[in-house]
């Protein structure tokens, strides 16, 4: 599972750098919702691959784990468990990412600007 969401995560990252959605990074306040639990290990691993992969993109430390939180939870969020696993299990039928993740990386894109 950890490899598959470093895979995921850097498919997500680059979605959301390649698309030009992001041009400066700074963390907005967002409204808080309800956060489906994941498990630990999960969002641990989840927030490691995407800190690495961020970084990898060219983003400092401080915008990816902006981006990164972000990222995590508008999954937890939007998507329980088994839904998050199915998203990233369709990342694996097709070479371009599944709508969800363009859709958590807009939502991102919306609240990180300059």
């Amino acid at each position: 599972m950890t490899l598959k969401i470093l895979k995921h995560s850097v498919i997500l990252l680059s979605a959301i750098l390649g698309s030009g959605m992001i041009t400066s990074v700074a963390a907005q306040p967002t409204q808080e919702r309800q956060k489906n639990p994941y498990p630990q290990e999960v969002t641990d691993a989840y927030l490691e691959a995407c800190l690495q992969g961020s970084v990898a993109q060219g983003l400092t430390e401080k915008q990816s784990k902006s981006l990164c939180t972000c990222t995590l939870e508008q999954f937890q969020t939007r998507y329980t468990f088994d839904e998050f696993v199915q998203v990233y299990a369709e990342t694996n039928q097709s070479d371009e990412p599944p709508p969800a993740i363009f859709d958590v990386g807009t939502a991102c894109a919306a609240t990180l600007t300059q």
